[in-house]
């Protein structure tokens, strides 16, 4: 969710649909913990509209399906 506040129970925005992209424009608060997810807020902009999402459901880089199955596999080898 892209919401106007970065507070979990903040009006929503919009919905950021999986494997959106968006461009980070600035962290907020301590990290914390939300449905077994842990990050901070983060301000975002996604196709023009600017919110806070929040940073525990945001990765970095998407994999593949083929890449995350190696992935999978090593770790399931440790």
């Amino acid at each position: 969710m892209l919401r106007q506040k970065p507070k979990r129970r903040s009006n929503r925005i919009t919905t950021l649909p999986y494997a959106s992209k968006v461009e980070i424009l600035q962290e907020f608060g301590e990290e914390k913990t939300i449905s077994g997810a842990t990050g901070k807020w983060l301000q975002v902009r996604y196709k023009g509209k600017k919110g806070w999402a929040f940073g525990g459901f945001l990765v970095e880089h998407l994999f593949d399906r083929e890449t995350m199955f190696h992935i999978e596999e090593l770790e399931e080898n440790d």
